[in-house]
């Protein structure tokens, strides 16, 4: 990736034409603002980029190899996995797993070799719909204030009509500073359940 950085940030391309055309390709998808890079998404918000601090994963052999320990070892990723103690968290993963995968057939009846396309909107549409047990939607609790769906972008609502951009990241501040009180709430509506 830091090729991509080094052509978005200075212009500098591979000698190679073919190395050259296939990485302004690729950069397409990503920009650079105040120095962190981010990935466009499709009706989605810009996904920063970057590695994980940390992987948590079932106790599957695909995450034990040597290979990806050295990969996390060379990276500073923690690598732990679930605890056979507390399988709720496989229960919560296998339920998402499951709603996703109806929605998806649902959405592919007719065209099912296009489910790469329609992926990103099948997790766009269930990032932004709140979830009973939780009593909040999943973006908001990642980001700390509700999403604006692409049909207020092309029929504008109140939101849209009054958005002043210095007051929204006074916003958006208030609430990521409120953002750990909004999950302990969805945590309790979520053990309620």
């Amino acid at each position: 990736m830091t090729l991509i950085a080094a052509y978005l940030e200075h212009g500098v391309l591979p000698n190679s034409h073919n190395e050259s055309r296939k990485l302004m390709r690729k950069a397409a998808q990503y920009l650079i603002i105040d120095g962190v890079m981010y990935r466009r998404g499709f009706s989605m918000p810009l996904l920063r980029f970057g590695l994980p601090q940390k992987i948590v994963s079932d106790n599957g052999t695909q995450f034990d190899s040597q290979l990806f320990t050295d990969f996390c070892t060379e990276h500073s990723i923690t690598k732990s996995f679930s605890a056979v103690l507390h399988p709720q968290a496989d229960r919560q993963v296998e339920s998402v797993n499951k709603i996703l995968k109806y929605i998806l057939k649902k959405c592919l009846e007719l065209a099912k070799r296009n489910w790469p396309e329609r992926l990103p909107k099948v997790l766009w549409s269930y990032r932004t719909t709140e979830r009973t047990t939780i009593g909040d939607t999943p973006f908001a609790l990642t980001y700390g204030y509700d999403a604006m769906l692409p049909i207020e972008m092309t029929s504008p609502s109140h939101r849209h009509i009054v958005y002043n951009q210095v007051r929204n990241h006074q916003l958006m501040a208030n609430s990521l500073d409120q953002i750990e009180e909004r999950r302990e709430k969805s945590n309790i509506c979520l053990a309620s359940h």
